[in-house]
């Protein structure tokens, strides 16, 4: 697995999650709403990009992309709005939703973006910001060998023992 990644989302955690993986040699894309964050992360080695289209052009194929925004409504809006980030990926990108989602939405997110050829791995992050920032609890749901892909990417995120996969979307 390549070590590249686009991360949308750059509030308390998902900022200390880039900045974490940047320390462990990550290529990392970055986009948020606020343009602020991208700009100071990009100090740090990030590649900020102005729009969910620039962010997925910015990244090699397969593309992974991981959503760090707030469970619900703008996971939803994020993915599946017009000019959401699902209108930009192809099959073979997978999508990882790291926000704490109610598993019956995250098996929603899971079937749709199935019949797109889209693999999806939902991904409850425990510790806070500082668990980002130096390794959080990850407990992940969705495909195995998907997982099993990812699973270097995991380990960089998580702590010693702090990684579990969990079974299926909604685990």
């Amino acid at each position: 697995m390549k070590k590249e990644l686009g991360l949308i989302g750059l509030g308390k955690m998902g900022k200390n999650m880039v900045l974490r993986l940047l320390e462990r040699n990550w290529r990392v894309v970055v986009f948020d709403k606020e343009p602020k964050p991208g700009r100071e992360l990009a100090k740090k080695g990030a590649i900020p990009a102005d729009s969910l289209a620039d962010l997925v052009r910015k990244l090699n194929f397969p593309r992974l992309v991981w959503i760090m925004v707030p469970a619900g409504k703008p996971v939803d809006e994020t993915l599946f709005s017009r000019g959401g980030l699902v209108s930009f990926l192809k099959k073979g990108d997978i999508v990882v939703d790291g926000g704490n989602s109610f598993f019956e939405d995250s098996i929603k997110r899971a079937k749709k973006l199935s019949q797109k050829g889209i693999e999806f791995l939902d991904i409850g992050v425990s510790g806070g910001p500082g668990g980002a920032r130096k390794g959080a609890c990850l407990m992940i749901g969705g495909k195995k060998r998907t997982f099993e892909k990812l699973k270097p990417l995991f380990q960089d995120l998580a702590t010693k023992n702090g990684l579990q996969f969990l079974g299926k979307a909604g685990a």
